[in-house]
């Protein structure tokens, strides 16, 4: 805890970490979750998981950021 930094980075990671245990995510949607912003909202468009419904999904489970859709956005 003495670098407040890598505390927060460790922190994000470790609650990431239990969503996905609990979260029965597929396995599409685990290699989601390990990309990067920019190819994650590529793949999300590619793969036709832009509808609302899927988006609400997505969004519960950690994969559909405020940075994700910045960059979809941007895409469009």
């Amino acid at each position: 805890r003495t670098d407040p930094v890598e505390f927060k980075s460790m922190l994000n990671y470790y609650r990431s970490q239990k969503r996905a245990e609990k979260g029965n995510l597929t396995t599409e949607e685990k290699l989601l979750k390990k990309m990067s912003v920019a190819d994650r909202a590529e793949a999300i468009l590619s793969l036709g998981y832009d509808s609302y419904q899927k988006k609400i999904e997505l969004r519960r489970k950690g994969i559909w950021t405020k940075d994700v859709e910045m960059v979809i956005r941007s895409m469009q």
